[in-house]
């Protein structure tokens, strides 16, 4: 059996770059949805997230080995990324709050099996045979609604602009940020090797045909807050047949009709959107 990608979907949201990457190699392949930085820029890259995943993503092409197991893999790219970040910022003492950091979906096919890992709010669903499996961890979920809910009273009340009305709550965020990858906070890839050992990570045996997406925030929202779709197993028929960019366009047009976010609360108007569709079979 073969893994094969039929379609690829990623646009920029709000931000000045798209901070999403997907990548793959031989027989793995990946998605990442770097989390945007508040503090300014310290690698001298347009947004140290986006240095972030492309740096990562080269040092991981770099370490793939089918010897090894997945978490062991992951720990030396986060090791090696961060040693990478340490010379790109001159070896300056910077708070953990302001190191980037990235969700992260990776899938490998060894001969007759699937191993998947997961890290962080990116949304994987698989559709074998007639089973339908959605994975997401949503260490942030409760946290993000509250904030979302703050920073919309405030625009409304104070009637300013909904940009303004986020960057007042950028402190708290911050503050949240300061316990990631760490117990009583929230796990999420970065510089912290222990993160890895909070993935989710499975494996299954391919007897079938298997389809997959893989997608970021930006994307799942077209079911987890639009609803456009009832479930994931609609969700995976409807990609098969409508395809990423309607699926895309949909969610764009959406956000375009509610640019304050008060419809669909949400951080911010737009963000970056990316999806693979793959399959796996005889070809």
């Amino acid at each position: 059996m073969k893994m094969v990608i039929k379609e690829t979907y990623s646009i920029k949201g709000n931000g000045i770059v798209n901070e999403d990457r997907i990548d793959s190699f031989e027989n793995c392949v990946w998605l990442m949805d770097g989390v945007t930085c508040i503090s300014e820029s310290k690698t001298g890259d347009v947004s140290d997230s986006k240095w972030f995943v492309d740096k990562f993503s080269q040092v991981l092409v770099r370490n793939l080995d089918d010897s090894k197991e997945l978490k062991e893999i992951l720990k030396k790219t986060v090791s090696k990324t961060y040693e990478a970040y340490r010379a790109v910022t001159n070896y300056q003492v910077i708070e953990k709050n302001q190191y980037p950091s990235s969700s992260l979906i990776l899938l490998r096919q060894k001969g007759s099996r699937l191993e998947y890992y997961l890290l962080g709010d990116s949304t994987l669903i698989i559709k074998y045979g007639q089973e339908v499996i959605s994975l997401k961890q949503d260490t942030l979920g409760e946290f993000e609604k509250e904030i979302t809910k703050k920073i919309n009273r405030k625009y409304i009340s104070q009637s300013i602009s909904f940009e303004e009305a986020r960057k007042a709550y950028a402190p708290e965020i911050l503050a949240k940020r300061a316990h990631r990858n760490e117990e009583g906070g929230y796990y999420i890839l970065s510089f912290e090797q222990n993160a890895i050992e909070h993935g989710l990570q499975g494996e299954m045996e391919l007897r079938e045909p298997l389809h997959f997406l893989m997608m970021s925030d930006g994307f799942s929202r077209y079911l987890d807050l639009f609803n456009k779709v009832a479930d994931s197993r609609e969700f995976i028929e409807n990609a098969c047949k409508k395809g990423l960019s309607a699926i895309g366009k949909e969610i764009y047009d959406i956000e375009e009709n509610d640019q304050n976010c008060t419809r669909y609360l949400r951080l911010k108007k737009r963000d970056d959107t990316t999806c693979v569709y793959g399959v796996i079979d005889g070809v």
